[in-house]
C-alpha cells in the first residue's frame, strides 16, 4: 500500500493526533525486519546499513533507518511535522527513532515502528508510540487510555479490547487444570485421569494453540513470526511449562535467509516434539525427532541459531 493510499483511507473528520496514530498503525502492517541486517554479520549489516541512503518505498525489509525515512516523509505528507533522531552511543549502527508533533511543534512524541511491527501486525497493544523515554529530553507522553480511544477510533481494537488482553483471557483458562481436562474428555472420552499427565496437558495446550489461537498468516516477516510466537507462549503458559519450550531457526544451506523457518521445540520427558512454522500462513508441521532429523536432511536445512526459553513478556529484562 502507497503513502498516498494510506492518507486516503483515512477515517474521515478525525483530530490529526488520530490521524498519526492511523499512519503508525496503517504502516506498520506492511514493513518487516531485513533479515539479512539482524541475521547479518558484520560486514553484511555495514553494507545495509550505509547502502540505504536512497531507499525506496516499497522495499518492505527494514531497518530502523529506513523504516524512520519512511515514516517521518508519510507524516510530513499529512501535514504531521516529524524527524528523525538518535542518541550517540558506540554502536557502528546507531538505532534511529523518530519524533512526531500532529499540532505543529508545539507537543513532540517519541516512536520506534521496528519494535512494534509484530504486535501491530498481530493486534497487540504498542509500546513504542507516544510512551515516555528517558532517551530524549522534552517529549511529551500519551496515557493508555489516550491510546486505545484513538484504536476505537480507528478500528484497531475489537470492541475496545486489543489482542494481548484476549490471550490474557484464554490464560485464565489454560491455568485452569479442570477446564482444560473437560475440554481433552470431550474429544478423548477412552482417556482416563492418569493418562492426562503434565506433559500430556502442555502438548494438548501447544496443538490447541496453533489450530485456534496463533495468528500466524499476519506476519509479514520471519523476525516478527518469531517474536509474536514469543508473545504467545509467553503469555499463555506458565514458567514451568515454557522452560519446556525453546523456539529455534533453520535455514538454507550456507545460511540462505530466503528460505529461513521457525522451529517450536517442546522438550517433554521422554519424548521431542517439533512444529514447523512459516510466516505468512497458519500452516504448521508437526514432528517427532525422527522425523524432523529426516525433514531436514531432505530440505538441507540447518539450525541457524538457539534462542533461550520463553518469559513472561513483564519478565523480560
Amino acid at each position: 500500500m502507497k503513502a498516498e493510499e494510506i492518507l486516503r483511507n483515512a477515517p474521515g473528520n478525525i483530530p490529526k493526533d488520530t490521524l498519526m496514530r492511523y499512519i503508525y498503525i496503517e504502516l506498520g502492517k506492511i514493513y518487516r525486519r531485513d533479515v539479512n541486517f539482524f541475521y547479518g554479520t558484520d560486514q553484511d549489516k555495514n553494507k545495509i546499513y550505509n547502502g540505504k541512503n536512497h531507499f525506496n518505498i516499497e522495499d518492505v525489509d527494514i531497518i530502523c533507518k529506513s523504516i524512520g525515512r519512511i515514516y517521518a516523509m508519510i507524516f510530513e505528507q499529512a501535514g504531521i511535522k516529524a524527524k528523525c533522531v538518535n542518541k550517540e552511543t558506540n554502536s557502528p549502527f546507531p538505532h534511529i527513532d523518530i519524533i512526531a508533533s500532529p499540532d505543529d511543534g508545539i507537543n513532540w512524541y517519541y516512536m520506534n515502528p521496528m519494535d512494534d511491527l509484530y504486535r501491530i501486525q498481530g493486534g497487540l497493544k504498542t509500546q513504542r508510540y507516544g510512551t515516555r523515554t528517558t532517551k530524549y529530553d522534552g517529549l511529551s507522553y500519551y496515557t493508555e487510555d489516550q491510546l486505545r480511544k484513538m484504536d476505537e477510533q480507528i478500528g484497531y481494537t475489537y470492541r475496545g479490547v486489543y489482542m494481548d488482553e484476549f490471550f490474557d483471557m484464554v490464560r485464565s483458562e489454560f491455568l485452569n487444570k479442570a477446564k482444560i481436562k473437560e475440554h481433552i474428555r470431550r474429544e478423548r472420552p477412552d482417556l482416563s485421569n492418569r493418562d492426562i499427565s503434565k506433559d500430556f496437558l502442555l502438548e494438548y495446550k501447544i496443538d490447541f494453540m496453533m489450530r485456534f489461537i496463533a495468528e500466524f498468516e499476519k506476519m509479514q516477516g520471519y523476525i516478527e513470526l518469531k517474536k509474536y510466537q514469543k508473545e504467545i507462549f509467553g503469555r499463555l503458559l506458565n514458567k514451568t511449562e515454557r522452560r519446556k519450550i525453546k523456539i529455534r531457526n533453520i535455514c538454507g544451506q550456507n545460511g540462505d535467509k530466503t528460505k529461513m523457518q521457525s522451529v517450536i521445540e517442546l522438550c517433554l520427558e521422554n519424548r521431542h516434539f517439533y512444529y514447523i512454522t512459516q510466516k505468512g500462513t497458519n500452516n504448521y508441521r508437526k514432528m517427532n525427532a525422527e522425523q524432523m532429523l529426516d525433514y531436514m536432511e531432505k530440505a538441507e536445512f540447518h539450525f541457524l541459531k538457539e534462542k533461550r526459553n520463553l518469559e513472561r513478556p513483564e519478565e523480560r529484562e
